[in-house]
């Protein structure tokens, strides 16, 4: 028993006188002599094959006698060489794992080699009782994995290397909303929502009022506005890439703040005597300074617009 690609020795016993003559060696399945010895010393004679088959020698003469009787049969087995081959090319997020699946053929038990992105060289022997095993592709090392050799269980060693599988590993998303910001009631902000990652992206943002799931966001670029009128705290809670990947953690907190509109409110009604003077108070609510706009009975005032530091003034 050899293995494809090697050769079998096969001796050839001679009795007799030499020196020996057409000794024939025949293939049970052939048609013709596979090789013809001659003017062999004796007593043995190598005959070489790397093929399958049963052997034989029809024929063979010495000094004195031709020998026509057909010599037991020897058979030759020829094992494959064993294969590994491994399933196809991977992409796993940054916080994943993937095994390749390798299907080796030839006779169990297998040891075998491999060679990934994390040593370029081979490293082993690794064993597998059957004709499955895996490899593990670590996310830290995208690129290139594959088996460089293999030995089954008669002995047969390939070194052809199997098809290389690739591990390709994508960053998770982020999201990062801007800065704090402040608007007056009744307004809305904007705020940019700027991913990392492959669009489309699928995310939800933690509201003071709670969760919002806004559509998914595809572009163009990588940023989007979100528009906010409560005021209170916002983060980006979840985001699901093209590529299927999570983000981590929730993004960073932003506080939007909502100023209360400002109000005037004038004194009491007051009665006076004609050619004299009053003096309204005027109540100022909100953040100071204040610039304010007066109607009078005879229209706007003249002195428009007014100017206050404090939260009164006196008209």
């Amino acid at each position: 028993t050899i293995c494809a690609g090697q050769n079998a020795n096969l001796t050839i016993n001679l009795t007799g006188t030499g020196p020996f003559n057409n000794i024939q060696v025949w293939n049970t399945t052939g048609a013709a002599p596979i090789q013809t010895f001659n003017a062999q010393a004796g007593p043995t004679v190598t005959f070489t094959t790397g093929a399958a088959g049963t052997y034989f020698i029809s024929e063979i003469n010495d000094a004195n006698c031709p020998n026509t009787a057909n010599s037991p049969q020897v058979t030759v087995v020829v094992n494959p060489l064993p294969t590994a081959t491994l399933s196809a090319a991977a992409s796993i997020c940054a916080n994943g794992t993937h095994n390749f699946n390798i299907t080796f053929t030839g006779a169990s038990d297998f040891d075998y080699f491999v060679q990934t992105p994390a040593n370029p060289l081979p490293q082993g022997p690794f064993n597998s009782l059957t004709n499955t095993a895996t490899l593990a592709g670590n996310p830290a090392f995208p690129g290139n994995y594959l088996v460089t050799s293999v030995t089954d269980n008669n002995g047969c060693v390939s070194n052809a290397a199997s098809n290389t599988s690739v591990l390709t590993v994508n960053p998770l998303p982020t999201a990062v909303l801007d800065a704090n910001a402040a608007i007056c009631a009744g307004q809305t902000h904007p705020f940019d929502i700027t991913f990392t990652g492959t669009a489309p992206y699928t995310y939800s943002v933690q509201t003071p009022t709670g969760a919002v799931n806004p559509p998914a966001f595809a572009g163009p670029g990588n940023t989007v506005v979100f528009n906010a009128t409560a005021a209170g705290n916002f983060t980006v809670q979840t985001v699901t890439d093209g590529n299927n990947c999570s983000m981590a953690a929730a993004s960073p907190t932003v506080a939007l703040t909502v100023n209360p509109l400002p109000t005037a409110t004038f004194s009491a009604n007051a009665t006076e005597c004609d050619g004299t003077c009053h003096d309204f108070t005027i109540t100022l609510t909100g953040t100071g300074p204040w610039t304010f706009n007066i109607n009078t009975p005879n229209g706007p005032d003249t002195a428009n617009p007014h100017t206050s530091a404090t939260n009164t003034y006196t008209y």
